[in-house]
C-alpha cells in the first residue's frame, strides 16, 4: 500500500492544453493528493473547461467521483472580458478532443462529470473555503492555472483564507510588462485584472508559516509563474516529438533483469504492474499528440520563440511539485493595474522595495528562473518517453 500522501492539492483551472498538462502532471506524482479541480472560465467557458475535466480523468485512468470537480465562475468579477482567445487551444480547449463546444452538448458532458457519487451542486468558490477550513487535513495547496476569479471570490467569503491555505501558485503576469494578450498583459490576468488584484492584496500579510517557524522570517505564500519564465524555457518542438513518440524508448531487457534478481511470482507482478504503467504512458503520450493538435496547427513552424512548445501552467504545476526546479526566485510586493488604459491587466513589481503594503513587504515570490532540462526530464518520466 503506498505510503498517505502529506500534500493536499486543488488546482484550478481554465481547461486549455497546457492545463491538460499541468494537471496530469499532478496526478502522476503521487506526492501528493488531488483533493479537487475547480473550474474557472479562460480559454474556454467553465462548463466546457468543467468537460474537459472529466476528458482529461478520464484519459488519466482515474475514476468517476475518485477527483471531484466543482463548477466555478464562468465571467469576470467585474468589467466583461475582453482578451481574446487563443486558437491553440481549439474549440474545445483540448484541440477538439473535449467534444464538441456545442452549449448543449457541453452541459450533457459536464453531466457525466460525477463528483462524491452525484452532481456537485455548491459553487467552486465555496468549496475553496471549505477545503481550506478542514482542520484535520494537511493545509490546502492550491495551483491556479487559469483566470483568478475563483480565487478572489473564495478570499471574499473568506478573508482568512491566505492564512489558511499552505501556498497558492499562480501561472499569470509578465515581468517586463510583455504581454501576450495585450501589449503588457499576460491572458490570464488580462481576463480578470481586478480579480487578480483582490488575490495580490489578500497576500500582503500572508506568510508562509512553516517558514516562519524554520527560519525567524516570514516568505510570501504566493508563489507567481510569470509568462516571460515560460517564455524562457521553450520547448522545442522535436522534444515535443519525443514526447509524443508512440513508443517509449528503453524498457527492452528489462524483464530479463527482473528475472535473474527476483522470485517468479514477484517477477510477474511486477512485469504487469510495469507492462499497466507502460500502456498507461503510451495512451497518454496519444492523448497529448491529440489534444496538441490545433497548438501545432498555429505555432509549429513559426520563426518566434511563441512558436515553441510552451505549455505554460505546466512550468507552475512543475515549480509546485518539486521546489528544487527553482533556480532563482525573488521576493517582492506586486500589484495588478485595474484601470482601463493600455495598462489594465500588467503586473506592477516594486523594484526597489519603496511603494508596496506593509513598508514594501513582499507578497510574492516571483520565479525568474527554472532548470530547463529538470523540467523536461518531468514530463519525460510522466509520459514514459524515454
Amino acid at each position: 500500500m503506498a505510503a498517505p500522501s502529506t500534500r493536499r492539492l486543488v488546482i484550478d483551472t481554465d481547461g486549455g492544453v497546457d492545463d491538460a498538462v499541468a494537471i496530469i502532471l499532478a496526478l502522476r506524482t503521487h506526492e501528493s493528493h488531488i483533493a479537487a479541480l475547480t473550474t474557472v472560465g479562460g480559454n474556454v467557458s467553465a462548463l466546457q473547461a468543467y468537460a474537459n475535466c472529466g476528458t482529461i480523468l478520464a484519459a488519466c485512468g482515474v475514476e468517476k467521483g475518485a477527483v471531484p470537480v466543482y463548477l466555478g465562475c464562468d465571467e469576470p468579477l467585474v468589467a466583461p472580458c475582453f482578451a481574446p482567445g487563443w486558437p491553440g487551444h481549439g474549440e474545445d480547449g483540448l484541440g477538439g478532443a473535449g467534444g464538441s463546444a456545442d452549449e448543449a452538448a457541453v452541459a450533457r458532458a459536464a453531466a457525466s462529470v460525477v463528483v462524491g457519487g452525484g452532481p456537485a451542486t455548491a459553487h467552486a468558490a465555496a468549496h475553496l473555503v471549505a477545503l481550506a477550513a478542514e482542520a484535520s487535513s494537511p493545509p490546502l495547496e492550491v495551483v491556479a492555472l487559469g483566470p483568478l476569479t475563483n480565487i478572489a471570490l473564495a478570499i471574499k467569503l473568506d478573508p482568512e483564507w491566505p492564512r489558511r491555505v499552505r501556498s497558492l501558485t499562480v501561472m499569470g503576469g509578465s515581468v517586463d510588462g510583455r504581454g501576450n494578450t495585450t501589449c503588457g498583459a499576460e491572458f490570464n490576468f488580462a481576463s480578470d485584472p481586478e480579480a487578480a488584484a483582490v488575490v495580490f492584496r489578500a497576500f500582503d500579510r500572508a506568510a508562509a508559516p512553516q517558514e516562519e517557524e524554520a527560519e525567524g522570517a516570514s516568505r510570501p505564500k504566493l508563489v507567481v509563474m510569470p509568462w516571460e519564465c515560460c517564455l524562457d524555457n521553450a520547448c522545442s518542438w522535436e522534444f515535443f516529438d519525443r514526447l509524443t513518440a508512440p513508443r517509449a524508448r528503453g524498457g527492452e531487457g528489462e524483464e530479463d533483469e527482473l528475472a535473474t534478481t527476483t522470485g517468479q511470482q514477484q517477477q510477474q507482478q511486477q512485469q504487469q504492474q510495469q507492462q499497466q504503467q507502460q500502456q498507461q504512458q503510451s495512451l497518454l503520450r496519444a492523448f497529448l499528440k491529440r489534444i496538441c493538435a490545433s497548438y501545432e496547427a498555429c505555432e509549429r513552424g513559426t520563426a518566434t520563440v511563441e512558436g515553441a512548445f510552451v505549455p505554460c501552467d505546466a512550468y507552475a504545476m512543475a515549480v509546485h511539485l518539486d521546489p528544487g526546479l527553482v533556480l532563482e526566485e525573488e521576493p517582492l510586493h506586486a500589484q495588478v493595474e485595474c484601470g482601463a488604459g493600455l495598462c489594465r491587466g500588467m503586473t506592477v513589481f516594486d523594484w526597489y522595495r519603496r511603494h508596496g503594503g506593509a513598508g514594501g513587504a513582499a507578497n510574492v515570490r516571483l520565479v525568474r528562473k527554472i532548470a530547463k532540462e529538470g523540467f523536461e526530464r518531468a514530463l519525460l518520466d510522466v509520459f514514459g518517453a524515454r
